[in-house]
């Protein structure tokens, strides 16, 4: 993590364009903490935030599969006014961006110009495109037309220097514009596997031909966005799809896209070791046929989940019979905000057969042991291996916490030691155990 802030405003999160008001006491018990602004703000892919003559001037929203949200209107005081909102609600608000894909219903073939002068060319998106960034757009060897992605826009390289000052501007402009905004989260990495045949980039080489690689195209664009927006102290995060160690340099934290599916929840907690981890829930299809097993799951990775918030875009929607369980597990989720892995030898081992257990560190105090997948009431053993930080200090206090519990319970307090056995009992299989090393 290069800015702090992302540890600050780990949790639970959404992907909604909904701005009404929140309950926000009940959101906070569901460890809820961020909405990244679901991607229906802007004109078109890349126009995130438009050169407007005034922050008040509206702008005409893309529609989300053909269906207009609210009035199909938008503005820059408008975001500005939602992301303070927001915060003084007690929540972070993560501005769409998408570096490698641009453009809304552009054409296969490049069609008659319709700006006149340079003030107007950034409101029609083929002008854009076409005119203004056409040697960023990906058209494959052997291919007539640009590669298409979400409602017709098209496929860009990030590392085609128009196109990338132009989202280094935007990124300026999210900067200046929306303060209260605690940064971007940005989407679709998983274009960077592939290249652009039109320009060299003075390392990749395909077919013969000397060409230029997106995923580098990514490295150069976030050695410079990833100053700009951690000197103002802004947190990236993204939703890799490209799950590769190399990309992940500049990033603050993860929001990955198929955190429900297993591989991926997996994958990409193994890349956020030491930044926050949010997974997706689409549904309560998700939870199926165990939501005790599906929470429990994140818990030992270390991954929080995505919130059922109003106004979700293909992700969870407000649910009665799902919300006990996040209630259920709220303050457990909460535990992780800050979390690190603790990548220590045979830190714990589970005497216990069948029963899971990670163990994170948060703070440089305190360590958190997840338990996961056991029975009800059974009573599990273990063994502890702190670091020598944890085995000079005066005494460790244990403690524990349960699904459907507020309040952590004292076990005891002992004399650190280089191998410490515990027993906790478990509840619904699981249990949060806390360490904390005391002076």
């Amino acid at each position: 993590v290069k800015e702090p802030l992302a540890d600050e405003m780990a949790g639970c999160a959404s992907y909604s364009a909904y701005e009404g008001e929140l309950d926000a006491e009940k959101y906070k018990q569901m460890a809820y903490s961020i909405n990244w602004k679901a991607s229906v703000d802007f004109p078109y892919m890349s126009m995130f935030l438009p050169y407007t003559k005034t922050d008040e001037e509206k702008w005409t929203k893309m529609k989300q599969e053909g269906v207009t949200i609210g009035d199909g209107l938008c503005s820059i005081e408008q975001l500005r006014s939602y992301s303070e909102r927001f915060r003084k609600m007690g929540f972070y608000t993560l501005s769409y961006f998408n570096v490698t894909e641009a453009g809304s219903q552009i054409k296969k073939e490049m069609p008659p110009r319709k700006a006149s002068a340079f003030e107007v060319w950034q409101k029609d998106a083929n002008d854009f495109i076409y005119y203004k960034m056409r040697n960023a757009v990906i058209v494959p060897p052997d291919y007539k037309f640009p590669v298409f992605s979400w409602d017709a826009c098209v496929a860009m390289d990030p590392g085609e220097p128009v196109f990338q000052q132009h989202l280094l501007d935007q990124a300026k402009r999210h900067i200046e514009k929306i303060p209260a905004s605690s940064g971007i989260c940005i989407d679709r990495l998983d274009w960077l596997r592939c290249y652009n045949m039109t320009r060299d980039d003075g390392m990749a080489f395909v077919n013969g031909q000397e060409t230029a690689s997106l995923l580098t195209s990514w490295k150069t664009l976030l050695g410079k966005l990833g100053p700009l927006m951690h000197q103002s102290h802004k947190v990236i995060f993204c939703n890799p799809l490209l799950r590769r160690i190399d990309v992940m340099e500049e990033m603050d934290g993860i929001y990955d896209e198929f955190g429900n599916a297993w591989p991926s929840l997996n994958l990409c907690s193994q890349m956020a070791t030491h930044r926050p981890m949010i997974a997706w829930t689409a549904s309560p299809k998700d939870f199926k046929p165990n939501p005790d097993f599906y929470f429990q799951t994140h818990l030992y990775m270390g991954a929080f989940l995505t919130a059922p918030i109003q106004g979700n875009d293909h992700t969870i929607l407000p649910d009665k019979a799902i919300e006990k369980y996040y209630f259920d597990y709220g303050k457990m989720l909460m535990a992780l905000r800050g979390r690190k892995w603790l990548l220590h030898p045979n830190a714990v081992k589970m005497q216990s057969e069948n029963v899971k257990a990670n163990i994170f560190e948060t703070g440089g105090k305190a360590v958190l042991i997840p338990i996961i997948h056991g029975k009800d009431n059974d009573l599990v053993k273990f063994t502890v291996s702190l670091p020598n930080d944890y085995l000079v200090k005066k005494a460790w206090k244990i403690s524990v916490l349960y699904p459907d519990r507020n309040d952590w319970k004292v076990i005891g307090e002992v004399k650190p030691a280089k191998q410490l056995p515990l027993k906790i009992n478990l509840m619904r299989g699981c249990a949060m155990v806390k360490i904390m090393a005391n002076e």
